[in-house]
C-alpha cells in the first residue's frame, strides 16, 4: 500500500512540472542516445506518438499503437523488427530502411522516450526508466512512431566557371570570354565550364547607367560552401575599349563583386561578367 501511495506522489509531482520539461533518463542506448522522460495527458506515464511529435515538434507517418504483453517482446511493424533478450528488458531493433523514430519504452510510473532525430537502421539496449529501487523498470509496454526517410539524393555539386557568351579574351589557354554592349538591351548565354549553358545574362539601358541581370537554368547556383554562398560569387569587369588580349583575373575585378544576380553599374563598352557557380550532376 505505500508503495502505491509513494507512487502515486511521484506521478502527480510529475505531472506538475512545466510542459516543455525534459528529464534526461537512462540507460543509454547501444548507439549512446540518451532517453528523456516527458510530460503528458496520462498521469501513469503512458506518452503518445503525439505527445512525442508534439514536444520535439516533429512529425511521424505511421504508429505501431501500444503494445502489451508478448506482442510488446517482439514483433514487426513497417520497417521495422525489434526483440528483447531473454529477461525482457532491453530492446534491440532494426529498419530495413533508414527512419526517424521514436521508440515509448514504459515501465513503471515513466516511458523513455528514444528519440531518432536522424535517419538511422537500428539500435540497442533501450529499456524502461530505472525504479527508485535503483533497477530497470520491467517493460510494460512499448510504442514505435516513424516516418521512412526519402532516398539519399545521387546527385551531387561541382565547382563551375562560368562567363557571359562573347570573344575570348585570348586566343589559346584560358577561355574566358567578355561581351560586347551597343547600347541597346541585349542577352547573351551564360556559359560554365565552356560547354554547359548555364543561364543568361541581360544587359539593359537604365539611364547613363546599366542594368546587368543573370539568369540561372536549373541545376546551377552561386558556388556554396557548406551550404553558405560563396561572398564574390559574381565578379564584373567594365571596359571602355576592347580588354586587353590576356587571361583575365576575376580576383581583381573592380566594376561589382557580391553575389546579387541583379546590378545596376556604370556604362562600359565591353563587359567581363565571371561566376563562380555549381552544376547539379546526376548520375544515369
Amino acid at each position: 500500500m505505500t508503495m502505491g501511495l509513494l507512487s502515486c506522489q511521484k506521478e502527480s509531482a510529475y505531472e506538475a512540472e512545466p510542459a516543455n520539461l525534459r528529464t534526461a533518463s537512462v540507460p543509454a542506448s547501444g548507439s549512446e542516445l540518451i532517453p528523456v522522460i516527458i510530460p503528458g495527458e496520462n498521469p501513469g506515464g503512458n506518452r503518445t506518438c503525439a505527445e512525442v511529435a508534439t514536444f520535439f515538434n516533429t512529425t511521424f507517418e505511421n504508429t505501431s499503437g501500444t503494445m502489451e504483453g508478448e506482442d510488446r517482446l517482439a514483433g514487426t511493424v513497417g520497417p521495422i523488427s525489434w526483440t528483447t533478450d531473454p529477461t525482457g528488458t532491453y530492446i534491440t531493433w532494426t529498419s530495413t530502411v533508414p527512419v526517424k523514430a521514436a521508440f515509448i519504452v514504459k515501465g513503471g510510473p515513466n516511458a523513455n522516450i528514444y528519440y531518432y532525430e536522424d535517419c538511422t537502421t537500428g539500435d540497442s539496449n533501450l529499456a524502461s526508466p530505472m525504479t527508485q529501487g535503483g533497477t530497470i523498470a520491467q517493460l510494460s509496454n512499448l510504442t514505435i512512431c516513424w516516418t521512412v526517410c526519402p532516398p539519399p539524393d545521387p546527385c551531387f555539386w561541382v565547382d563551375e566557371s562560368a562567363w557571359s557568351a562573347g570573344p575570348r579574351y585570348v586566343s589559346r589557354g584560358n577561355w574566358a570570354t567578355y561581351t560586347a554592349y551597343t547600347g541597346v538591351e541585349t542577352t547573351v548565354n551564360l556559359f560554365a565550364g565552356q560547354v554547359h549553358l548555364a543561364g543568361t545574362v541581360t544587359f539593359t539601358p537604365v539611364g547613363n547607367q546599366v542594368q546587368i541581370t543573370i539568369s540561372l537554368n536549373d541545376g546551377f547556383r552561386l558556388r556554396e560552401i557548406e551550404g553558405v554562398v560563396v561572398g564574390e560569387a559574381v565578379k564584373i569587369q567594365g571596359y571602355s575599349a576592347r580588354p586587353p588580349a590576356s587571361n583575365p583575373a576575376p580576383g581583381l575585378f573592380t566594376t561589382y563583386k557580391g553575389t546579387d544576380l541583379v546590378v545596376t553599374v556604370n556604362r562600359f563598352n565591353f563587359y567581363g561578367v565571371h561566376l563562380d557557380l555549381d552544376r547539379r550532376v546526376c548520375p544515369e
